[in-house]
């Protein structure tokens, strides 16, 4: 058959599971082994797009190991499957929010699901369908971040590159005072060839997966403080820079004017941009249905740090 199905993890037994659920580190512990069962379903010829990871919150996992399960959502949402939040009026909400009674637990489900959703859940199971949508109304767009450094402000020499990741931290920290915006993910850095304008020192990448009620130019007023605050000096296009912060993608939103186009024109040619995104997005579709793979990759050779 077509069917979809959904992988989700359980530590032992129905009747047991309960009894003393142990883990190395249950965020790592249950995402691996959701990446290693989606795998064996491709290899045996179940269609990629057919699968769905569930985390399997409360199933043979303390209310602790719970919390720590769905507040790190983001770390299923690398496998590249849709992700889904099964957390309705499970007992860790009971635990969390004190409160005892299962069908008392509605409103905050919501709130779960709202938060798992920001943090890259697909897919909501739940008993209340109608205070879940309400909660689910404000959930904010994501916005895909591109940060780029070839300038260390300070560094002794042969640590030049560690200064350029001081200042891409010091952009991250930045980002972490936007109102009404919360960071998501981060992918690892990447050093890159330079692009366009070659007589330059190499770079170090990154991209910034952000969730934001702010609107896209509001967005690049703020991205643009940020660099200037971190001595953005715009003297040659495509030049060297201390910080530069791109809008790669913003969700749903397709935009071409003198000050702003989304997503980025020449975001899929840049090999410093596809690598570090499809470590956060793997099969990542841009807000205009471009599908984000290596095969335009033309530019700025990128190696992982």
């Amino acid at each position: 058959c077509d069917a979809g199905l959904v992988v989700m993890h359980m530590q032992g037994e129905p009747a047991t599971m309960q009894d003393d659920p142990v883990y190395d580190d249950v965020v790592n512990d249950v995402r691996d082994y959701l990446r290693d069962r989606a795998a064996a379903l491709e290899a045996a010829g179940i269609a990629h797009d057919r699968i769905c990871v569930d985390p399997g919150p409360g199933f043979g996992k303390t209310p602790k190991q719970t919390i720590e399960l769905v507040r790190n959502f983001q770390e299923f949402a690398r496998l590249g499957y849709p992700v889904m939040a099964a957390l309705s009026r499970k007992s860790y909400i009971g635990y969390a929010y004190r409160i005892d009674e299962p069908r008392e637990r509605d409103r905050a489900s919501a709130a779960e699901a709202l938060m798992a959703c920001e943090l890259g859940a697909n897919v909501v199971r739940t008993h209340n369908v109608a205070e879940t949508a309400k909660a689910l109304k404000d959930l904010r767009p994501y916005a895909l971040l591109g940060l780029g450094c070839n300038v260390p402000l300070v560094a002794e020499p042969g640590e030049e590159r560690e200064g350029k990741i001081a200042l891409l931290n010091q952009a991250v920290t930045e980002l972490c005072a936007l109102p009404d915006s919360q960071i998501v993910d981060i992918s690892s850095f990447y050093e890159s060839e330079p692009a366009y304008y070659l007589d330059q020192d190499v770079f170090v990448n990154s991209v910034v997966l952000l969730r934001t009620g702010l609107a896209p130019k509001e967005l690049l007023g703020y991205l643009h403080a940020i660099e200037n605050s971190l001595g953005r000096v715009r003297e040659r296009e495509n030049g060297p820079r201390t910080c530069d912060i791109d809008i790669i993608d913003y969700q749903l939103y397709v935009t071409d004017n003198d000050l702003l186009t989304l997503p980025h024109p020449r975001a899929l040619e840049r090999d410093f941009v596809v690598q570090p995104l499809l470590e956060l997005l793997p099969g990542h579709v841009l807000a205009d249905g471009s599908s984000v793979t290596r095969d335009r990759v033309a530019v700025g050779k990128a190696t992982r740090l």
